[in-house]
């Protein structure tokens, strides 16, 4: 191998290392700040959930007229489990946990939007 490749092999080796350090440092901050749920409906705060302080599997029905809605909150995570709108879209979502996931439901005009530990917004960054 010449000496000039052996230099760029080197070079790829070091970024690829200090690239998947970096990941590793970001993804630990993450796991280390618990998000929190904002649970809005029309707007209004309904419920703001510290999903790490969650032990137990929770299930938590919200009512409008006819219509309901069921979200499933467990530690670290939460997702809308059931809606009788006919779309699905929020059911479709999934499970939420990073700060800046959001899930709504437009008929009911019910979302739940995850934010940083302490009521912080969103980064500058999306996902």
């Amino acid at each position: 191998m010449k000496k000039g490749n052996k230099i760029i092999l080197t070079a790829v080796l070091f970024l690829l290392v200090l690239s998947s350090a970096g990941n590793l440092l970001y993804r630990s901050h993450l796991n280390k700040n618990k998000p929190v749920a904002l649970v809005e409906q029309n707007g209004e705060k309904l419920r703001e959930i510290s999903l790490k302080d969650i032990l137990a599997s929770e299930d938590w029905v919200i009512h409008k007229g006819e219509e309901q809605s069921v979200i499933r909150i467990e530690p670290g995570r939460i997702r809308f489990l059931e809606a009788t709108c006919p779309h699905q879209q929020c059911v479709k979502t999934g499970w939420l946990s990073r700060p800046g996931e959001t899930a709504v439901c437009l008929p009911y005009k019910l979302s739940i939007t995850i934010i940083g530990p302490a009521g912080e917004g969103p980064d500058a960054l999306s996902h």
